[in-house]
């Protein structure tokens, strides 16, 4: 083995050594071949992703995952979408595509762009802007899911209007639709609270589902529909909709899953969840859930065909579902120069071959087939490279004399950037399982709130000191009077920056904050759901001092120069909060006045420049608000932003400059100059005003010289004209290429890959007012360079050949000593594999043997214990009733009566303890809890005891509160009053007193059983309630106390002992029950009936019956006592449970008309019987008093 592998070492060390040279000739050749060609993505690898897989043997290893390419159109608001954020997608019946955004609704039928805004349109009113799902039904009616509630568009009719199903809801209900469902004639469409089930054709709510009946919670629910079935994911994993009944049904194979995603394909729910990855539940076997893969964090799951797409927010994944293949997806845009923040929020499967992404940069159309795409232009990203989502931007403080020197935070990794430079370099990395939010400075510190994991602490070195415990999402944090506040959605803490301990805010519990700011004396902190909190920025103890309910969903809050509060909101534009004043002692909050002017009203920051002008950024462009006037001013990409949509807590002033973050771009804004620089953004010449002609003029620049050299040709436009604040519109194409125009709204134009030849690119422009440009022609001349000429490439095809035959010999004969290792290898594992194999099945079948024997054991014994219970009992039964009758005043026949009395209570109590023993013991026991009378059972005692007590010349006496009703089991709390009485009586002295007294303290009945005995040693305390202990006791088997101590146990009676030389106490507690009249006893019994199988029990019990002088009938199977009461009934009837082939509750349900007049007292040996019938009952072997005392009682009929 060690010569086959020395061997194989040599030969592979030789084959390099002598091949480099031409090794690196086929490289260059390949390179040349490939030079007109797309360049591909490099193969990078994922580190944190684990990867199991069905039918492999072997798993996938994080670094066999390879990388691929996919090449997608976007359509954003350059196109005309009123906002590029990608909410929900949908189509309509007349292939018309809906797409909802953060800033309202979106038709494209064709190449018209249709917006339906929140406000008014044409008629048209939205009750949101913020739209959260759509869905169409079948009568061709979208439904528009939004935060501010439901509306229906009527597309057969062109009407859109809020829904009705929600105008008749109660005020405190919210109208925050996060979810949206269409199935067969119904629509299901949830809040965070309920679930709403309608009829899309009556137009009526069939149902409501609270969610807190269900405990569920949701923060972001799913709906849907799957084999037939609707399925819910939440926060503690999937539900499933049963429509017919409106409940749900928790499934428990995915308890403690938190669902971000849910997705139906390949006859399985796949479940994209927080921290336990991808996951695949079988929708014919529920309970089989299937780990597809680990340890990732799952934003949204999109199937195409037989593709899963996987957003992980840091991370694009594709998986096929048939060959479980998984590669990292990266996806690059033909028609645009970036596809940043891969965040995914809908997506719509238009054909088999056209799949659409709704993402926070626009839609992203993918294609199966890229065919059509491979002469279309592509060009490298722009912004910041590694930069995902620009989350935080801070002013590095250990920059004191640089301002364009920053921090920036995204949600991988701390940044230091210039933004001059451009240059960057990475501080701190974020762990795998962290996605950081938020970032802070403080006193040469930095605090990074990471997503769901709290927040860190890092030195003046970005390296780690602490991590708090907080583990929950902060949104924001700021440093108030010495503490940490942190704004969370389990509310706001404050954290000691000594300790890092906290405490919760008590009033903002479960409320979801979102932002905190500072202004003078008072802390505003903003929620996405209750409004504006104000509080006292000096308490200890900080109360809020004042609540704005409305607006509702506030983003954040501004002070301005002036001291003026504004609040930022998620759709209803800026509002102000005025505090107290001289001239108004009440805080109150007023909407802006130009609200309605602006393009969109989600303002997510603000700032303010020099000449006190307010800069808001939405999600539709920046906007500035000059002081005094009354119009507001849109700068939006053509002015060179370069993102319309901007991030929240990244904007403010540096000197003379504001600055405005995107995705992964930051822009700097000349207020004084209107211009904008930054990282990501068109050079200023592009953008001039060279005159004020109305006339527009198109001005085309190449980027490259060497046209020939360089597959990559860009045409820039530049305008002179005055009509820079109107969209521009572009037509071109380029001739010898394509023959038909094509309309951009971007001034840059991109082609590669063109074949030798001559071309002429046309131009003309138009802006929305109608104005219209001369056509501008650019000739363009594409010729072959000599190393790309046929002969060159017939050269290095042979040269290739050559070598790659020769490589592949050398190859083979590695790959030959390769398997005769890997042979030999494998001969070994086998027979190790075998050994052990061997021994685990030798090992196991041992183990369930043992098994089978120990259960098989266990079932013996409860079959014995029952049969010994109902045999045992019926003999002790007889016996102690044939005694109780044939007593009579004669001295020597009472004597002997006494002591059979006493033997067969000693032989009755031996067998009680030891039934009750393994009663107690058993693991399906459970107790039969019901109220009773203490003095009742106390009195039954005393007579039962008297002669134990008499017996060893012991006082036995008793004192119970009158009427005390107590809920417990009425046989065990005997049989703990019997046991400890007992061992009282045994070790007490001839004279001494044995008391017992029940008295009512607060809500509960004491027991005491007090003796006058020696005590308990201190030597046996510890084992006082062990097996088989006893003291002082010429007789008895050690085990009463245990009985009672393992009662004590089941009913949690807090029995308690307390011991002196002077005697011993015992007591324990029972809960008081609803306390009832006393009703006084009966003096007239009338007639008794006995049903009794067992003739000697009955014999016996008819006895009694007539030593006490009463009228009675004895029955000895069912069918004669059924036939003696469809003649007459009796006033008493004593009914054994069981009977030959049947039993006392199947006889009373089949004949249950003639009982109904009867008072019935159930007989039996086991005690179970008591939770079948409603009746009084008698445990055997049946005490005459207690069946006196029963008889006595007052009748129910």
């Amino acid at each position: 083995m060690a010569n086959l592998s020395h061997r194989l070492r040599e030969l592979n060390v030789h084959a390099l050594g002598k091949s480099r040279l031409l090794l690196s000739l086929v490289l260059l050749a390949s390179f040349i071949l490939l030079l007109p060609n797309k360049v591909n993505a490099s193969d990078e690898m994922l580190s944190d992703v684990d990867i199991t897989a069905e039918n492999t043997q072997v798993g996938f290893v994080a670094s066999e995952i390879p990388s691929s390419s996919r090449t997608v159109k976007v359509i954003d608001y350059l196109d005309g979408l009123s906002q590029s954020t990608i909410m929900a997608l949908a189509q309509d019946q007349q292939h018309n595509l809906w797409v909802g955004t953060q800033n309202g609704l979106n038709r494209i039928s064709g190449n018209e762009v249709t917006q339906y805004g929140y406000g008014t349109h044409g008629g048209q009113t939205l009750s949101g802007g913020l739209i959260n799902a759509l869905q169409v039904d079948r009568n061709n009616r979208l439904w528009i899911a939004s935060t501010k509630g439901l509306d229906e568009f009527d597309l057969s009719n062109n009407v859109l209007a809020p829904s009705s199903l929600i105008a008749t809801w109660p005020e405190q209900y919210s109208r925050d639709i996060r979810a949206l469902l269409v199935v067969g004639e119904q629509v299901l469409f949830a809040t965070r609270e309920r679930l709403i089930i309608a009829n899309i054709n009556t137009h009526k709510i069939d149902a409501h589902i609270d969610f807190a009946k269900y405990g569920v919670t949701l923060r972001f629910p799913h709906l849907v529909s799957a084999a037939g079935k609707v399925y819910l994911g939440s926060d503690e994993g999937v539900y499933r909709l049963n429509l017919a009944s409106t409940s749900l049904t928790k499934l428990s194979s995915t308890d403690g899953l938190i669902i971000r995603s849910m997705v139906y394909g390949k006859g399985k729910l796949w479940l994209g969840t927080r921290h336990h990855g991808l996951k695949a539940l079988n929708l014919t076997d529920e309970s089989s859930v299937e780990q597809v893969i680990e340890g990732v964090n799952i934003y949204r799951l999109s199937l195409f065909n037989d593709e899963l797409l996987i957003d992980l927010h840091n991370q694009f994944l594709s998986l096929n579902l048939s060959e479980r293949q998984l590669k990292k997806l990266h996806l690059t845009a033909f028609n645009r120069n970036y596809v940043s923040s891969l965040n995914i929020f809908s997506s719509l499967q238009l054909s088999s071959e056209q799949y659409l992404l709704g993402s926070g940069t626009g839609i992203l159309a993918l294609s199966d087939s890229s065919r059509y795409m491979e002469r279309i232009p592509q060009v490298e990203e722009e912004g910041f490279e590694n930069i995902d989502a620009v989350q935080a931007l801070e002013l590095n403080s250990g920059a004191s004399t640089s301002t364009t020197d920053f921090l920036v935070l995204d949600s991988e990794a701390i940044y230091r950037l210039n933004i001059e430079t451009q240059q960057k370099h990475r501080l701190y990395s974020a762990k795998p399982n962290q996605t950081f939010i938020r970032m802070l400075q403080h006193q040469g510190k930095t605090y990074v709130a990471s997503q769901g994991l709290g927040f860190l602490e890092l030195s003046e070195q970005f390296e780690l000191l602490r991590q708090s415990d907080v583990a929950v999402t902060i949104y924001d944090m700021k440093v108030i009077a010495g503490k940490l506040w942190l704004a969370t959605p389990d509310g706001i803490y404050l954290v000691d920056l000594e300790t890092f301990e906290h405490d919760l805010i008590a009033s903002t519990a479960s409320r979801r904050f979102f932002s905190l700011n500072q202004f003078g004396d008072i802390v505003v902190a903003t929620s996405f759901r209750d409004g504006t909190w104000v509080f006292s920025a000096q308490d200890e103890s900080p109360k809020q001092q004042y609540i704005a309910s409305k607006p509702a969903m506030v983003l954040e809050s501004f002070q301005a120069n002036d001291g003026q509060i504004w609040l930022m909101t998620a759709e209803d534009g800026m509002y102000s909060l005025n505090t107290p004043s001289r001239s108004n002692s009440q805080y109150s909050v007023k909407p802006f006045a130009l609200n309605d002017q602006f393009p969109s009203r989600t303002i997510v920051c603000m700032a303010q420049d020099k000449q006190q002008r307010l800069w808001m950024a939405t999600l539709d462009g920046l906007v500035m608000s000059a002081p005094g006037s009354q119009q507001l001013v849109h700068f939006g990409q053509i002015k060179g932003l370069s993102n319309s949509d901007f991030n929240q807590k990244a904007c403010g002033r540096i000197g003379d400059q504001l600055y405005f973050s995107g995705y992964n771009t930051i822009d700097l804004v000349d207020a004084d100059n209107l211009q904008v620089q930054g990282a990501k953004t068109i050079a200023p010449q592009q953008v001039q005003l060279l005159s004020a002609d109305k006339q527009i003029n198109t001005v085309l620049s190449k980027q490259t010289q060497k046209v020939a050299e360089n597959p990559i040709y860009r045409f820039v436009v530049t305008l002179n004209t005055d009509k820079l604040m109107q969209n521009m519109t572009y037509r071109y194409r380029l001739k010898g290429y394509q023959s038909q125009w094509l309309i951009s709204r971007s001034n840059e134009f991109v082609f590669t890959n063109l074949p030798v030849g001559d071309y002429q690119l046309e131009l003309y422009a138009y802006n929305d007012a109608g104005d219209t440009s001369e056509v501008s022609r650019y000739p363009l001349k594409v010729t072959a360079l000599w190393y790309k000429s046929y002969y060159a490439y017939a050269a290095y095809f042979i040269i290739s050949i050559a070598i790659f035959i020769w490589i592949v010999l050398l190859k083979l004969r590695a790959a030959k000593l390769k398997y005769q290792l890997k042979e030999q290898e494998a001969k070994q594992l086998t027979q190790l594999n075998e050994q052990l194999e061997q021994l685990v099945n030798e090992r196991t079948a041992v183990l369930e043997q043992k098994t089978l024997d120990a259960e098989q054991a266990n079932q013996d014994k409860t079959a014995f214990i029952a049969t010994a219970s109902h045999d045992i009992r019926h003999p002790l039964n007889s016996a102690k009733l044939l005694l109780e009758a044939n007593q009579n005043d004669e001295v020597g026949q009472t004597a002997f009566f006494k002591r059979m009395q006493e033997s067969i209570g000693s032989l009755s109590r031996l067998i009680e303890s030891i039934l009750d023993l393994s009663k107690v013991e058993s693991a399906h026991f459970k107790p039969f809890v019901r109220s009773f009378e203490t003095q009742n059972l106390l009195n039954d005692l005393i007579v039962e005891l008297s002669p134990v007590a008499a017996k060893y010349q012991v006082n036995l006496e008793c004192s119970a509160w009158h009427n005390l009703n107590v809920e417990s089991d009425s046989l065990l709390i005997e049989r703990v009053l019997l046991n400890v009485v007992i061992n009282a009586i045994e070790v007490s002295k001839p004279g001494q007193t044995v008391s017992l007294a029940a008295k009512q303290l607060n809500d509960m009945c004491v027991v005491e059983i007090t003796d006058q005995g020696a005590g308990i040693p201190a030597s046996i305390k510890s084992q006082l309630f062990e097996p088989f202990v006893t003291h002082n006791k010429a007789s008895g088997t050690g085990l009463g106390l245990t009985i009672v101590n393992k009662i004590n146990h089941v009913l949690n009676l807090g029995l308690a002992v307390n011991s002196s030389s002077k005697g011993t106490k015992m007591s324990f507690s029972l809960p008081l029950a609803r306390q009832v009249a006393h009703a006084e006893p009966s003096t007239n019994i009338g007639e008794v009936w006995v049903l009794d199988d067992h003739q000697e029990s009955a014999d016996s019990l008819a006895t009694v019956l007539g030593k006490w002088q009463l009228e009675y009938r004895i029955f000895y199977d069912h069918h004669s006592l059924i036939s003696a009461l469809e003649q007459t009934t009796p006033d008493w009837l004593l009914l054994d449970f069981h009977l030959q082939n049947t039993d006392s509750a199947r006889v009373l349900a089949e004949n249950g008309r003639l009982f109904e007049p009867v008072n019935i007292i159930v007989m039996s040996a086991e005690a179970s019987v008591r939770s079948i019938l409603p009746y009084p009952f008698l445990l055997k072997p049946i005490k005459p008093n207690k069946l006196k005392r029963l008889l006595l009682s007052p009748k129910r009929v």
